[in-house]
């Protein structure tokens, strides 16, 4: 009898660590209500934009060694690398800016957009 107290008390524990986590990671990635966004390179601010009152376009960004580049575009209030001279191009494939948990970066050119404050 004891031993079924045991395995029920391990399966409550891991149960409430699964549910517990689920719960962090929606609240983690949820949508941001944020209008403003930085692009960073280098951890200096080169822009910040209201995506709420800022029209859609291309904004072309040089790599800090002037090599590559990355292709931002602003399109009905949300924000995406569009193009990128890199190898991997995963910037690219994440998508439009949604989370403050989750920011655009492309590392080969040290580039990042983030919503700010």
């Amino acid at each position: 009898m004891k031993k079924n107290k045991t395995v029920l008390f391990i399966i409550v524990i891991i149960s409430l660590v699964f549910i517990v986590s689920v719960v962090m990671a929606l609240y983690a990635f949820r949508p941001s209500e944020k209008n403003i966004v930085e692009v960073v390179q280098d951890g200096n601010v080169i822009y910040t934009f209201d995506l709420s009152q800022t029209k859609n376009q291309t904004i072309t960004i040089k790599s800090t060694d002037g090599k590559s580049s990355n292709t931002i575009e602003i399109f009905d209030g949300k924000i995406c690398i569009c193009d990128a001279e890199c190898p991997d191009k995963i910037c690219m494939k994440s998508g439009f800016l949604k989370s403050d948990s989750m920011p655009l970066v492309c590392l080969p050119n040290r580039l990042i957009i983030r919503f700010g404050d």
